[in-house]
């Protein structure tokens, strides 16, 4: 292992970790995964094949796997599902000649009786052709508001590495800092 990565989990503080926003994995859970996963990184082997195989024998990374083969190749298959959805695109004339934008965008829709089952909201996510997102005001506002947070969720997570980022890159330095102020600005207006 180089000297940098050494010195970098050698010193990660353990109670500083949590779950990302959307993550099916809680706080703590986070907090204790957390070490295995730094020990992995120290053997310069923290890669999704590794952390299986040691999730086979360390309770602490053991529960968040699905170990009935049945379960897990059915979960597999609706993750294929996802990445097919989000492989499709259209091909639309830009500035600059063909462009591809995505096919389908996710959506909330009401759930009706008897169908899927709702979130907290009493809303289902489905992926609807860009055709129909177009098409409702409703689509277009939900499509928008993903956008805010997507952008705001990468301003977070690159602004630790800000200063290397102007260094090398002034442009997408400025981009982030963009996103980050008017982040700020509309905070203030609340």
């Amino acid at each position: 292992m180089n000297l940098a990565m050494k010195t970098i989990v050698d010193t990660e503080d353990f109670a500083a970790y949590c779950a990302v926003g959307s993550s099916r994995v809680s706080d703590e859970d986070a907090r204790i995964a957390a070490p295995a996963l730094v020990d992995l990184a120290k053997e310069n082997r923290l890669a999704p094949e590794q952390i299986v195989k040691e999730a086979e024998t360390d309770d602490r990374l053991r529960k968040h796997f699905t170990w009935d083969d049945t379960v897990a190749a059915h979960r597999y298959r609706i993750t294929e599902a996802y990445h097919l959805i989000r492989s499709i695109a259209i091909e639309v004339d830009g500035d600059d000649g063909k462009e591809r934008l995505r096919a389908f965008h996710l959506v909330d829709l009401e759930v009706e009786d008897g169908e899927d089952t709702p979130n907290e909201d009493g809303l289902t996510r489905v992926y609807m052709p860009v055709s129909v997102v177009e098409s409702r005001s409703d689509y277009i506002e939900q499509v928008m508001q993903r956008a805010r947070e997507e952008m705001e969720t990468l301003a977070r997570k690159y602004s630790r590495y800000s200063r290397q980022i102007r260094d090398r890159d002034p442009d997408l330095a400025d981009a982030i800092d963009f996103v980050g102020e008017t982040k700020r600005k509309e905070d203030s207006w609340e």
